[in-house]
């Protein structure tokens, strides 16, 4: 049999039409029932339910039947109710305690009346599950009157709050089934608090979901084991929580203040997520507190003007947030070892008290609006007379906000003339422009990785105004969409800026390598190896081809107004060439041979009317190619090896410079328009026409191909006026190229 009470959360369940808990051990109020208005049978016998008959249950418009009896339900049975029988309404059944008997309720319209059930003690007692030796309603009562010390009771009553989330699951969806007074209550319910607080169903892992929980490398949050046992908390030797790491997580929301009550917490790290609002103050009373990291999100507020609650404190990592106000308290954390207080909005001077923290390794204070001089005391405790490793400031401008003549780097203060919150924000509505906001925001995705790598990681710092930002941004969500880490030369990696490089200049003599710049590297990404720009700085050409490219072609290239040459060919590209490929109207060479692209080509691909080479071959594309007939300027069109399908286009007849055109090993039917033929030489350009014209049945007929290749032959024949030659099929990849290979132009930029 079921129990407990019914979830202040149950009246979300507005849609549902038939509702039926008949016969079970349910109590505590129905309250919840009145606002599901499309109830059209409702079965509530036989449970111990107290309290009223909700009026607002006659906005149930559709209700036929409902059955209360057997409860302890009293009161009045509401008109509203009443009026829901004809002509008025639909209700055909309508029972409670109403007997003469025990009458509990009184019914005038009820069409069936009982008598109550006894209530303990008597001769037959109705039984009511008891948890904790008590009701439903008392142990919810009792635990909510513990957790008042933590939370506001106003929050607590709240269903739609954190903390009215959290008692709600504690009481009546936790498998555990704490009691009031249990050494973990507590703990257990600030952790569910965190969860409901920081959108805990959308967490990257450990989220309560069932993506969730494969993410996951311990238990699930809120799952029925001990809070110890779920992903990123840790408890020491008497099951009290001790660190709580939550880092790079998709924690979205507040820090909620009952985290204070965790008064054994030494490590507290969420970094790198969605928090905003005030930092709570209870968090700077954690006495335990050993590491405090929340670097990486949106948080603000003040410093508390004295911090020395936390006389534990080693690690205070706050840097990328929106703090401001001054640091004066800094100076009571004398035990500290690494202090970042980076890209915020924290002003006044640097204390003179923290040159006393002489274990202090780390100290970041730039990207801030200090202003001052650099104190002694700190100097003073620069290696190699001291501990300090890294101290940086502003202090890099021609007019320094701080004075600094120990700093181990020095800053040119608020990037742009603004915060760095706000150069964030602004960046971020530029490239929402090019980018889906949401990819923007997902630290997991290639523009996220982007994002954050332009705002936070690039040291060229280009500021929102900046004409370049839109394009260096485009290539460093090629760089991470196609798993650049991993790229054979080039990568950002110690490796690969190491092999970095081209070969130049005439290879008969010998190899002369030409040193590059890898990508991610701060300098212009027009220097980066296998880029180069116009005049203006306008990105013209992209090759990177053989370089074990991974992942798709993102579509943010279209953005590249001014591109010629896009070369990615022999690499390990997936998926759709981009529909949006089709806005690059300056696109003179497109190779995206030797990959497993698929799907078909972009349907408005006609666009692209400059474009000399269009090389595709060796892919899993599919469809028409109709839209190519319209390029009229191609020399080279290479397609072969793929499943296009149709017709081929006799519209190509009018690519008066076309020198080669394969279409041979794809799914073409029909024949080779005379078009086509007519621009075969000597009368015109082409010298390389193959298709699938070979073998006893031909899909395609051609009566000019230069070549004709045969699935069911399994040879290519290469026909001259006098001359046929077969090659045998182990031969075929190579005898693709042969024969196009002096025609193809120069790589090189």
């Amino acid at each position: 049999m079921l129990g407990g009470i019914l979830p202040k959360r149950f009246s979300v369940l507005t849609e549902i039409s038939r509702l039926d808990l008949s016969n079970n051990n349910f109590s505590g109020d129905i309250a919840s029932i009145g606002r599901l208005p499309n109830l059209k049978s409702l079965g509530l016998q036989g449970n111990s339910f107290v309290g009223t008959i909700p009026p607002s249950l006659g906005d149930a418009f559709d209700l036929k039947s409902a059955t209360f009896q057997s409860n302890f339900l009293s009161g009045i049975m509401p008109d509203s109710v009443c009026s829901l029988f004809p002509p008025l309404g639909n209700l055909e059944t309508l029972t409670s305690d109403c007997g003469p008997m025990i009458p509990l309720i009184e019914c005038d319209c009820c069409t069936e009346c009982f008598d109550g059930p006894t209530q303990p003690p008597s001769a037959s007692p109705t039984i009511i599950d008891l948890i904790c030796n008590l009701t439903q309603e008392e142990r919810y009562n009792e635990i909510f009157d513990e957790l008042s010390a933590v939370s506001n009771p106003d929050d607590l009553s709240n269903p739609d709050s954190p903390q009215g989330e959290a008692i709600d699951w504690l009481v009546n969806e936790d498998g555990l089934q704490l009691c009031p007074g249990d050494e973990t209550l507590t703990q257990r319910y600030v952790l569910a608090v965190l969860y409901y607080s920081t959108d805990g169903d959308n967490w990257f892992r450990c989220s309560n979901t069932e993506e969730g929980k494969l993410n996951c490398d311990r238990e699930a949050f809120l799952s029925p084991v001990s809070e110890c046992q779920w992903g990123g908390v840790r408890c020491n030797d008497g099951e009290k929580v001790k660190k709580i790491g939550l880092d790079q997580n998709n924690l979205n929301g507040t820090v909620p203040s009952e985290l204070g009550a965790l008064t054994n917490l030494m490590i507290l790290r969420m970094c790198n997520n969605l928090l905003t609002g005030v930092l709570p103050g209870s968090i700077w009373n954690i006495s335990t507190l050993e590491t405090l990291q929340i670097d990486n999100n949106s948080l603000e507020g003040q410093l508390p003007p004295r911090l020395d609650h936390l006389s534990n404190i080693a690690n205070l990592i706050i840097s990328n947030n929106l703090f401001e106000g001054n640091i004066s308290s800094i100076a009571d954390l004398t035990g500290l070892v690494l202090l970042e207080l980076d890209n915020n909005q924290f002003s006044s001077t640097i204390p003179e008290g923290l040159g006393d923290a002489f274990l202090l390794e780390t100290g970041t204070f730039h990207a801030n609006f200090f202003t001052g001089s650099m104190p002694l005391s700190v100097c003073d405790n620069v290696d190699p007379l001291g501990s300090i490793t890294t101290l940086t400031a502003d202090c890099g401008s021609v007019n320094p906000l701080i004075e600094c003549i120990c700093c181990t780097q020095c800053f040119n203060g608020p990037v742009c003339g603004v915060s760095q919150e706000t150069r964030a924000v602004q960046i971020f509505e530029i490239l929402r422009t090019v980018s889906n906001p949401n990819d923007l925001e997902n630290p997991n995705t290639p523009e996220g990785q982007a994002f954050d790598w332009i705002v936070f990681d690039d040291d060229l710092f280009l500021c929102p105004d900046n004409a370049t930002l839109t394009q260096r941004y485009v290539m460093a969500v090629l760089y991470y969409a196609t798993d650049g880490d991993n790229w054979t030369i080039c990568s950002n990696t110690e490796e690969g800026t190491s092999n970095c490089g081209i070969v130049t200049g005439d290879i008969s003599s010998g190899f002369n390598f030409e040193s590059r710049p890898a990508y991610l590297t701060a300098v212009s990404e027009c220097e980066w190896f296998g880029n180069s720009c116009d005049e203006n700085g306008a990105m013209k050409s992209i090759q990177l081809d053989n370089n074990n490219l991974n992942g798709t072609i993102p579509s943010e290239i279209s953005t590249l107004n001014d591109l010629r040459t896009l070369q990615l060919d022999q690499n390990i590209l997936r998926e759709l060439v981009p529909e949006d490929i089709a806005n690059l109207t300056m696109l003179e060479k497109l190779r995206l041979d030797n990959n497993m692209l698929s799907g078909p080509l972009p349907s408005m691909i006609s666009q692209l009317t400059m474009l000399v080479e269009l090389v595709l071959n060796d892919n899993a594309l599919t469809g028409d190619i109709q839209e190519i007939e319209n390029l009229l300027e191609l020399q080279i069109l290479e397609l072969q090896n793929n499943m296009f399908s149709g017709f081929i286009p006799p519209g190509l007849g009018n690519a008066l410079n076309l020198e080669t055109a394969q279409f041979f090993q794809n799914n073409f039917t029909g024949s080779m328009p005379v078009v086509i033929c007519d621009n075969i030489e000597p009368l015109g350009s082409i010298m390389v026409l193959t298709a699938d014209c070979g073998g006893s049945s031909p899909p395609v007929s051609c009566i000019c191909c230069t070549a004709c290749f045969s699935e069911d032959e399994g040879l290519l024949r290469f026909t001259s006026v006098n001359t046929t030659i077969e090659i045998p099929p182990d031969y075929d990849i190579y005898v693709k190229s042969i024969v196009s290979h002096s025609l193809r132009h120069d790589n090189s930029n």
